[in-house]
């Protein structure tokens, strides 16, 4: 929810539209989507990462933003 709250901070700074805005908000509610893609064990693992590990949970980012690019809602 953080990164949500910090919207209206961007909004101020960069003087953005509201709809940009809104897109914005609705992008950090739905950033973690492509974790859907992830496995369940990798994101339940205790302990530190593997530099594969690291690797695959940062791809998860890769995986929203194909799904964003084929929404005609977002864009």
């Amino acid at each position: 929810m953080l990164a949500y709250n910090l919207t209206k901070y961007i909004e101020q700074q960069f003087n953005l539209s509201p709809l940009k805005c809104d897109k914005i908000k609705i992008a950090c509610l739905l950033h973690n989507l492509g974790k859907l893609r992830i496995s369940d064990a990798m994101l339940a693992k205790t302990g530190a990462l593997t530099e594969m590990d690291r690797s695959i949970m940062n791809h998860h980012s890769y995986e929203t933003l194909y799904v964003f690019c084929n929404c005609d809602c977002i864009s």
